[in-house]
């Protein structure tokens, strides 16, 4: 039972392409209670906010193939994704046998591109990096500044299954930094959304108080994330921040964003703050 004036605050997941109403459903499974996609939020979903700017504009779309039907949905009518670049000219990408393939589809201009959207942690840096050099260097030539470019996560690395942090979306946009400079001598400009940036905290408070219907005095951030989770909720007001031992942080050490609570797990984090029982926390003062 979830008392009425306690408003459980929208999903941040920063780890997922899939849509809201996939998540929400999942959401559901686990918790036992109805979870409406509204209250989902996802690491990309700020860039919706960018739809008025470049919803009509040819935009490249970063991550897995299956982002590119999420900036669909979201309305970017002129959306192509890295893969259509490579398959449509294989040797932009000349590494490994496909680029001895005949070209699919049609062959996709960069100086075109009016803005890049890295959406997702993808598995191919290297043709990342690549595709997206392109994209940046052909609007300084065509227009004469860098392609504007956004990223939906600045997380260096995450928990997985394996016993260390995986490298994530954040050291993906180091090498891409380190790419562009050592290319153009210039420093590569990015805007990056995701925790613990304030637009995506923003656009969490705007969320929440939209489905609770009116202000919402304090929200609860959990995570396992020092770095992330717990640097952006102790930056916005009326947060509190909670740390978790089940990820990123090892339990152990001091972690460098200090939290206003720890608990064990997500279940003894909630059920706290559902039943208002704290003695049980670590408090940090």
């Amino acid at each position: 039972y979830i008392p009425t004036y306690i408003y459980i605050h929208t999903h941040v997941q920063p780890y997922t392409y899939i849509l809201k109403i996939w998540v929400a459903e999942q959401l559901e499974d686990w918790l036992g209670f109805p979870v409406d996609p509204e209250q989902v939020i996802l690491s990309h979903t700020p860039m919706k906010g960018l739809v008025e700017k470049y919803g009509s504009k040819p935009v490249l779309i970063g991550g897995p193939p299956r982002v590119l039907s999420v900036a669909q949905a979201y309305g970017y009518k002129k959306a192509v994704h890295i893969e259509q670049v490579v398959k449509g000219d294989p040797h932009v990408w000349p590494c490994g046998d496909h680029q001895f393939d005949e070209p699919e589809g049609e062959i996709i201009p960069m100086n075109d591109i009016e803005a890049v959207l890295f959406m997702h942690d993808d598995d191919n840096w290297g043709r990342d990096i690549q595709v997206i050099t392109d994209a940046l260097i052909a609007g300084v030539e065509e227009r004469g500044s860098q392609t504007p470019l956004y990223f939906s996560n600045p997380d260096f690395v995450y928990a997985a299954n394996h016993p260390l942090p995986r490298l994530a979306q954040g050291l993906f946009r180091k090498a891409m930094e380190a790419v562009y400079l050592g290319l153009t001598g210039s420093a590569m400009e990015a805007t990056a959304f995701g925790k613990p940036n304030a637009p995506t905290y923003a656009y969490a408070q705007d969320a929440i108080e939209r489905n609770a219907g009116g202000p919402v005095d304090i929200v609860y951030g959990i995570g396992d994330n020092p770095h992330s989770d717990i640097a952006g909720a102790n930056a916005k007001e009326g947060w509190r921040s909670v740390l978790l031992r089940t990820g990123v942080w090892d339990g152990q050490s001091e972690p460098e964003h200090a939290p206003d609570h720890i608990a064990d797990d997500v279940l003894e984090a909630v059920s706290a703050i559902v039943e208002g029982d704290y003695d049980h926390w670590r408090i940090i003062s």
